[in-house]
């Protein structure tokens, strides 16, 4: 069994998304207060459930599964499932963050083509790919949240020698300043409170 999210409500309920093996396939999950859920995909060895938030009485989850030829990224909303994207011969990754505003997802997530993680937001299923500087190889974002329409992300680029955090808005990158003595650091998630940007990473 592997957990890899948890909401708590204010009634105190919690939240928690992942997924489980069983008889030769990972199948995705949602717990209620401790009672699982399987969340519905159709017939796949690998499908995962990475991330969960709550909006306007709503849950949200989101996921990955592998077909034959395409590896889906995919939302659950109340256990409906909804495919965002579909690629093919592309392994399946992981979707590690949502955020809803005005019941609209957005989704933050990555593909890899073979040789390098390609860093992407889904707002509202449209696809945005996130920019890096053009001496970087590769970018992961790692968190998502949406405030007034503007979309903030994190998570770090690497060169093949450091990875750099950094912050996105509305998919335009921002260096975030490294410690003192530091030559890499990864931001892993953020919030946004009234304009004001929180990060946290190591």
């Amino acid at each position: 069994i592997a957990m890899c999210a948890v909401t708590v409500t204010g009634k105190y309920i919690s939240y928690v998304t992942g997924y489980y093996w069983k008889i030769g396939n990972y199948v995705p999950c949602l717990w209620i207060d401790g009672k699982r859920t399987d969340l519905s995909v159709p017939p796949s060895i690998y499908a995962f459930a990475s991330s969960v938030t709550m909006a306007n009485g709503k849950v949200y989850v989101t996921g990955s599964y592998e077909l034959m030829i395409t590896k889906p990224k995919c939302i659950w909303v109340d256990g409906e499932r909804e495919d965002i994207e579909s690629v093919t011969w592309v392994k399946a990754t992981p979707v590690p963050s949502i955020s809803v505003e005005n019941g609209k997802p957005c989704v933050a997530g990555f593909q890899y083509d073979g040789n390098y993680y390609i860093s992407r937001l889904w707002m509202d299923g449209e696809n945005i790919k996130l920019t890096m500087p053009r001496w970087a190889n590769q970018a992961t974002v790692r968190s998502v949240a949406v405030e007034n329409d503007k979309v903030y992300a994190v998570g770090y680029y690497d060169n093949s020698y450091h990875y750099r955090a950094c912050l996105w808005i509305d998919g335009e990158y921002t260096d975030l300043i490294l410690p003192e003595g530091t030559t890499q650091l990864e931001a892993s998630s953020v919030a946004v409170t009234n304009g004001n940007v929180y990060a946290v990473g190591y």
